[in-house]
């Protein structure tokens, strides 16, 4: 998901994720050890491991709220338009291929894509269109993520410098 709006990924901090993995290893490590040798609780009814559960889903209930953006997924809504978006009379498909050239001409005239902190947001507020819709673009007629997408251009812009020094 956070392939489809950024253009980097970098900025999306998921040690978090890495540690709860840990944690949750070790809990169940912990219940391993619980069930066969001993019997590990704080008091007579709660068990160790049963708390430590409990603060591993708030836990990653506290991280997610904190970075809502890496649980961004694809919607009903969003595969309704790209359905939709393969339906298009004459008349649409003329539209459609004008929005695509002003998104070409855009990249290629002001080159947001040289900005390392490029996101579908700003792409969207500068071609003035809604996110949802260019995202739909660059999904359905590219063929490709956002990510994907921005880095075909930098891509190419690096080999034209690579040729050209």
């Amino acid at each position: 998901a956070v392939a489809n709006t950024r253009s980097t990924s970098a900025r999306i901090d998921l040690g978090w994720l890495q540690w709860t993995m840990v944690i949750f290893s070790l809990t169940f490590l912990l219940d391993l050890i619980d069930h066969f040798f001993a019997d590990v609780s704080l008091f007579e009814r709660i068990s160790m491991v049963h708390l430590t559960i409990l603060l591993l889903v708030n836990w990653m209930f506290y991280k997610g709220l904190k970075q809502p953006t890496i649980f961004l997924g694809i919607t009903y809504q969003d595969e309704q338009l790209r359905t939709v978006a393969t339906q298009h009379s004459p008349e649409e498909r003329a539209e459609v291929q004008a929005e695509l050239d002003r998104i070409r001409s855009h990249l290629d005239r002001s080159r947001p894509y040289t900005d390392p902190q490029l996101s579908l947001d700003d792409l969207a507020e500068q071609l003035q269109l809604p996110p949802r819709r260019l995202s739909m673009f660059i999904n359905t007629h590219f063929g490709q993520n956002f990510m994907a997408f921005i880095n075909g251009y930098r891509i190419e812009l690096a080999r034209e410098r690579l040729a050209n020094p």
